[in-house]
C-alpha cells in the first residue's frame, strides 16, 4: 500500500529527507535561519516536510499553498491571472504547482470567504496614508544608510531588515509589495524600530 500523497513513509524517511535538504540548502547557515525554516514547515501539515522546505526556498512568505483545483473545490477561490506558481514534488509524478492564498481571489465575490481570517490577513492595518508617504520614507531612510526594497512575498511575510556590508548603505529593509500602503508603512515602522533600538548592532554612522 502506497503512503498518502505528500506524506513520508515513516519517521526515518522524514529525517533522511530533512537531512538531505538542509545539507544542500546553502542559504541556511545559522541557527536562526534553520529555526525559521523549521517554524515555516510546521505551518504546512498537509505537505511532506521536504515539500514545505521547497516552498520556503522559493518564497519564505508563503502562508497557505494549495493546487488550483483544491482552491476552487474547497474554498471557492480561483487563481489570479499571471499568478506565480510554486513547485513541489508529487507522488507518482514529477512535480505539482501550488499557489499561495495571496495569489487567489473569490470566484463569487458576493459570498463570504471560507478561508480563516488569520490566514487571509495576518497583518491587518486600517487607514489610507498620503500618496507620497512611502516614497518619502524610502528617501529619508536612504539618506541615513537604510535601503528599502519592495518584494513579492506571500501572505505570511510582511518584511524584514538585515545588516549588510556595503559601501553606500548599512541596512537592507524589505517589505511585501502585495500589502496595502498602510500595511507596508506599519511594517517599515516595525523594522526601523529594530534598527533604531540597536537590535542589529551599531553602524559606522552611529545608528
Amino acid at each position: 500500500m502506497n503512503p498518502p500523497v505528500n506524506q513520508p513513509a515513516d519517521a526515518d524517511a522524514s529525517r533522511r529527507m530533512l537531512d538531505e535538504l538542509v545539507s544542500r540548502a546553502l542559504a541556511y547557515r545559522t541557527s536562526n535561519e534553520f529555526k525559521e525554516l523549521v517554524e515555516f514547515s510546521r505551518q504546512f501539515p498537509h505537505l511532506a516536510p521536504f515539500n514545505a522546505m521547497l516552498l520556503h526556498v522559493q518564497n519564505p512568505g508563503v502562508r497557505y499553498a494549495l493546487r488550483a483545483p483544491v482552491w476552487e473545490r474547497e474554498y471557492g477561490r480561483k487563481v489570479k491571472p499571471a499568478a506565480r506558481p510554486h513547485v513541489i514534488l508529487q507522488t507518482m509524478g514529477p512535480v505539482a504547482f501550488v499557489f499561495d492564498l495571496s495569489d487567489t481571489e473569490p470566484m463569487d465575490k458576493s459570498l463570504s470567504s471560507s478561508v480563516p481570517a488569520f490566514v487571509e490577513n495576518p497583518f491587518p492595518a486600517k487607514g489610507q496614508p498620503p500618496p507620497t508617504a512611502l516614497e518619502n520614507v524610502k528617501k529619508l531612510c536612504l539618506s541615513i544608510g537604510i535601503v528599502i526594497e519592495e518584494k513579492d512575498y506571500g501572505t505570511e511575510m510582511a518584511g524584514r531588515v538585515q545588516r549588510v556590508s556595503a559601501s553606500h548603505y548599512d541596512f537592507h529593509l524589505t517589505v511585501n509589495s502585495k500589502h496595502t500602503a498602510a500595511q507596508r508603512l506599519a511594517t517599515i515602522s516595525h523594522e526601523l524600530g529594530q534598527v533604531f533600538c540597536g537590535h542589529l548592532g551599531a553602524s559606522e554612522n552611529g545608528w
